[in-house]
């Protein structure tokens, strides 16, 4: 999931850029509705990037051994 999430993330900031990069050089007067589509593959690629990191730190936090017998 981690590197699903990298290469979407990836791929669809390189595809903003270029989007952005062109309609710039194009002089176009509105946002083209591929950059729509990239923006919600970015969203898409960062909340898969998100819910890794919080998967990994619940089984991280399972294993940590330094808080087993502590009494509060």
């Amino acid at each position: 999931m981690k590197t699903l999430g990298f290469v979407l993330f990836g791929v669809a900031l390189v595809a903003m850029v270029g989007v952005f990069i062109w309609t710039l050089a194009a002089d176009a007067g509105e946002i083209p509705g591929v950059a729509w589509v990239i923006g919600g593959s970015l969203g898409a690629g960062t909340i898969l990037l998100l819910a890794a990191a919080i998967r990994d730190r619940l089984k991280a936090k399972k294993d940590e051994q330094y808080l087993k017998g502590v009494d509060n």
